[in-house]
């Protein structure tokens, strides 16, 4: 199944389940092949990341399944591919600097006192 076909075919579940929480778990699935359909990359790389995506998504009818799923095809395809979720480096440096930070500021300042 090709990228296009899929996000034709999550529209589709998406259109017929009434579930919230299940339309935002397939909302999200869909800004995501939509990304990796816009990508700049060659065909041979396409038609792998494609074999992955059906491979994960192509019998999806339960939330559970999709999210399990989903979270299984974001790790294969930041492994596989280098493919990293908006703002990663940021939020890794936030928290690395939050903690260096709070130690270091409590180390400093009990020697103040």
């Amino acid at each position: 199944m090709k990228l296009n076909e899929l996000i034709e075919h999550l529209h589709k579940l998406d259109n017929e389940t009434k579930d919230i929480k299940f339309k935002k778990a397939l909302t999200q699935v869909v800004n995501l092949v939509q990304e990796i359909e816009n990508k700049n990359i060659s065909n041979k790389e396409k038609v792998k990341i494609q074999a992955i995506i059906n491979s994960y998504l192509e019998k999806i009818q339960t939330q559970k399944k999709l999210k399990l799923n989903f979270r299984k095809l974001k790790k294969s395809l930041k492994e596989d591919f280098g493919f990293l979720p908006p703002n990663y480096f940021q939020t890794l440096g936030a928290g690395v600097g939050i903690a260096m930070g709070s130690a270091l500021g409590i180390s400093f300042w009990s020697t103040l006192l």
